[in-house]
């Protein structure tokens, strides 16, 4: 499952209420997801976000962990904009000029991809619980 810069768009000017909503998203989309993977096979969660603030405050590998207890950190690379051909990235509003950098420029400065496993062996025990 991959999930590239979520981002809510509410527009919201108190950046500690921003913050916790954001945490919030997050929250909700690592339990969500998680229940998508198949039980059968090593899974894999990717999610990119932006660097630096307010990104870094939203703590996507505590809230992954509390979210989805099951998930591990595999690795966090930089994201690689030449892996998604075609990509633009554009804020929630869509592009504009005064916000909006073109070639996806960006996202050069930092992002992150979170890559998020769930093990095999959780994979199975999961399964197993299952059949009950």
């Amino acid at each position: 499952i991959v999930w590239n810069f979520p981002h809510i768009g509410s527009g919201e000017t108190d950046v500690e209420k921003s913050i916790e909503n954001h945490r919030k998203l997050l929250a909700g989309f690592f339990a969500s997801a998680v229940q998508c993977l198949d039980p059968a096979q090593e899974c894999h969660i990717h999610l990119a976000i932006k660097g630096g603030e307010p990104y870094k405050s939203w703590k996507v590998m505590q809230i992954a962990k509390a979210a989805a207890p099951e998930l591990v950190l595999e690795n966090a690379v930089s994201f690689a904009l030449g892996a998604w051909p075609g990509y633009a990235h554009r804020r929630t509003i869509g592009f504009n000029e005064k916000f909006s950098k073109k070639d996806s420029e960006e996202l050069a400065k930092g992002a992150k991809v979170y890559i998020f496993v769930r093990p095999k062996a959780e994979a199975e025990s999961a399964d197993e619980g299952s059949e009950e």
